[in-house]
């Protein structure tokens, strides 16, 4: 019923290109609803985040957009709201859009840790946001990469290497003014709830002995070194 009801909303907006801010607002409000459920999926989510992301660039809806964005991944994940933003915000004109997908992927990190972003993915979004011309889009795709530096520490440069030379040397500067978390230090704001919370189907929970499997220390481990920022497109964040 949640979905359908989304889908309705979608077509009677004109596909989002309805243009009445009274009416946008309605749909931000609906979602807003829809995030106090512990029953939303991931598809409900999805039909609504080319709107989202697009009126992020919205002076008049951006901070009515943003807190519900953070409700809603506490639904259906911080990683899949991160990865939707991405899908979107890589390919927008608006330098506001970029702008604010930047500060929404680094409140996302803040408030449910690391591992609530895509950790490549980020960083080459990251990158397109830092070789911008506006100087409020490189300023906050610098913030990005200091929260990301805060959680992964010096990993993070070894995929930075193909930054231009005079932006990298802003973002190195930056970085050196900040130092990594110690483990245990930084303490998660969010989590997640309902059907998200639940181990998914087959998942392995622990040991022999029913404990905790140990976690890897390096969050880069399994992550290839190659630039995918050309790869960036609707098929891989589906």
């Amino acid at each position: 019923m949640i979905e359908a009801s989304a889908k309705f909303v979608k077509a009677k907006m004109k596909d989002w290109k309805e243009s009445n801010i009274n009416l946008q607002k309605g749909i931000v409000s609906l979602y807003a609803c829809y995030a106090t459920l512990d029953n939303v999926g991931k598809r409900t989510v999805a039909a609504a985040m080319s709107f989202f992301v697009d009126k992020l660039g919205d002076v008049k809806l951006v901070n009515l957009i943003k807190p519900v964005l953070m409700d809603l991944a506490e639904l259906v994940t911080p990683k899949f709201i991160s990865n939707q933003i991405i899908k979107y915000a890589a390919t927008a004109k608006g330098p506001k859009i970029l702008q604010e997908s930047c500060v929404v992927l680094k409140d996302i990190c803040d408030e449910f840790g690391s591992s609530g972003v895509p950790l490549k993915e980020t960083i080459d979004y990251g990158k397109l946001a830092a070789a911008h011309t506006t100087p409020t889009v490189r300023q906050a795709a610098n913030a990005l990469f200091v929260e990301l530096y805060k959680h992964v520490g010096d990993g993070i440069r070894s995929f930075m290497t193909d930054i231009k030379e005079s932006t990298l040397k802003l973002i190195d500067a930056e970085l050196d003014k900040n130092t990594k978390y110690a483990k245990g230090e930084h303490e998660k704001k969010r989590t997640v709830r309902g059907a998200a919370a639940e181990p998914e189907p087959g998942a392995q929970t622990g040991g022999k002995k029913g404990k905790a499997a140990p976690v890897d220390d390096d969050p880069f481990a399994d992550l290839p070194r190659e630039n995918i920022s050309k790869k960036l497109n609707a098929k891989l964040m589906e």
